[in-house]
């Protein structure tokens, strides 16, 4: 059977005693203690408070009326799935093969700040001036690969699409069909995957929309993207970046494009913000 069968990820999903070990994070990350929110949009003389981790996790899942939401530093495996991967890569990895950006922006993120936004959710701020080609953040959640039923399993809302290896697809078919495959690296193939970040997520969970120039024409005051997004593996996971398409200012909101697809599927009309927040 083909590699590029993705409709064996569901059956995987339904039907793999393993799961009962529940899904675990792809790589070795700390988590942050606490998570700096405002009450109200940023401005130089705006107080925040450094909220325990457990608690914003509470506030998160009751605005999007979850039952719990959690905060996780990298994206989440089935646990068989992620012992099987790690077996198969860890011969494989050279210096050659850590990003160096990502490295360092795991050692040294940005500070950023949690603002409510009301009616709009949370959305995610520079506490401080950015440089251009500065990461941002990550965009964390659980790893789905794309199948029939894509559009019934997760919450589009929150979910960004990447594109996953060969190897990947190939251990959820082994695990299906309950075999051992002859798994080779090649980076060259991928296959279409997605990123749910609506039950587990970090900071990219909580980036809003905002519009390339073309799609603001006519709004002046409007805020563009400021950030462009990435895919990338890191040490063959697949990764979803968020990196600063310009220098960004201090209490500037931060996001990107949704695209016009995501409206379209939500029914909805974009909001349009300037670049502190405040809609327009």
């Amino acid at each position: 059977m083909p590699l590029c069968d993705l409709t064996l990820y569901t059956q995987f999903l339904e039907h793999s005693p393993e799961l009962s070990k529940a899904w675990v994070p792809s790589l070795d990350l700390p988590l942050p203690k606490v998570i700096e929110i405002c009450a109200q949009l940023p401005t130089l003389n705006s107080k925040s408070i450094e909220a325990p981790l457990a608690d914003f996790e509470k506030q998160v899942a009751k605005w999007r009326n979850l039952t719990s939401f959690t905060w996780i530093a990298s994206n989440l495996l089935p646990y068989c799935v992620k012992q099987k991967y790690d077996e198969l890569v860890k011969n494989f990895l050279s210096p050659f093969e850590t990003i160096a950006v990502l490295d360092r922006y795991f050692k040294n993120p940005p500070p950023l700040l949690i603002v409510n936004m009301e009616k709009f959710g949370y959305g995610l701020f520079a506490k401080t001036n950015i440089k251009k080609g500065t990461l941002v953040c990550t965009y964390a959640g659980k790893l789905i690969l794309s199948d029939s039923n894509f559009e019934e399993r997760v919450d589009q809302c929150y979910t960004v699409g990447v594109r996953t290896s060969s190897v990947l697809t190939a251990i959820f078919q082994a695990n299906t069909e309950n075999t051992n495959l002859e798994i080779t690296l090649d980076r060259s193939q991928h296959f279409p995957a997605f990123i749910d970040g609506s039950e587990y997520g970090n900071w990219g969970s909580f980036l809003q929309h905002l519009p390339s120039p073309d799609s603001a024409a006519g709004k002046t005051a409007a805020a563009t993207a400021n950030l462009i997004t990435i895919g990338a593996d890191y040490r063959y996971y697949p990764c979803y970046y968020f990196q600063a398409a310009r220098d960004i200012e201090a209490n500037e909101i931060l996001g990107f494009d949704y695209g016009e697809n995501y409206w379209k599927n939500q029914n909805k009309s974009p909001v349009f913000f300037d670049k502190y927040g405040r809609v327009i």
